[in-house]
This record gives C-alpha cells, structure tokens and sequence, in this order.
C-alpha cells in the first residue's frame, strides 16, 4: 500500500514527461482544454501467426472537468490500429476509495503512534 502512494505521482510525472502520441490525439479531439493526468498504464505482447502485437494502454484523470463529470478516460491501441477512447464513471470511484484505503493502512502499520498500539503477547 505504501508502494502505490508513492508511485502515483511517479506514474503522473512519467506521463508528463514522456506522453503517449495516441492518446495526445485523443485528447485533441472530444477533450480540449482539458490537462490529462496520467494515474495508470499497461503494456503487453503477444506472440501470433502475423508476429508480435504489442497492446497498449494508459488511464488518465482530467483536470479541471473530474471536480464537475468525475470519470477515468482511457486510451488503449493494439498493434497499428486506431486508438479506442473508453470512460468509466465507476472506476474513479473504486480509485478514490483504494487510494483512501492505502493511506489509512499506511498510516496504520507505519506511522500510527506506537501507544495506541496493543501490546505483543507470546503464545
């Protein structure tokens, strides 16, 4: 849990500095004005009788529209093919209450006052 803290803004400053091209088109079209923030990514090959096809995607979050239409967009190509442009309202929801969730247990096992803790008992 702690990992996942610590590589979310790691995950959002590589897709600063290294954006994707496909999804730059993307967000010229249906999201303009909109600044994407990168929040996840995947990348996969898989071996068929016309070689190697390399699928690939990355989630983002848009700033300012989230706050008003909260949703995670995400962009995805296989191969050479168009990218597809998907949004998921419920994802950002599960992705909030995950985040709240590594915090409190990072919190929890690691920083929590050792007091408030129960004392250790041999078996």
């Amino acid at each position: 849990m702690p990992a996942f803290l610590l590589m979310l803004p790691l995950i959002s400053i590589y897709g600063w500095l290294n954006p994707w091209q496909p999804a730059e088109h993307a967000f010229l079209g249906g999201y303009a004005g909109q600044i994407p923030v990168m929040i996840g990514f995947s990348e996969h090959a898989q071996l068929s009788a016309r070689g190697n096809i390399l699928s690939r995607s990355r989630s983002y979050i848009l700033f300012p529209s989230v706050l008003r239409d909260p949703k995670i967009v995400s962009v995805s190509q296989v191969g050479d093919y168009v990218p597809a442009v998907s949004e998921s309202i419920g994802a950002i929801y599960f992705y909030l209450a995950w985040g709240v969730a590594c915090i409190v247990a990072t919190w929890w096992y690691w920083f929590r006052d050792e007091g408030s803790r129960p004392p250790n008992q041999a078996l």
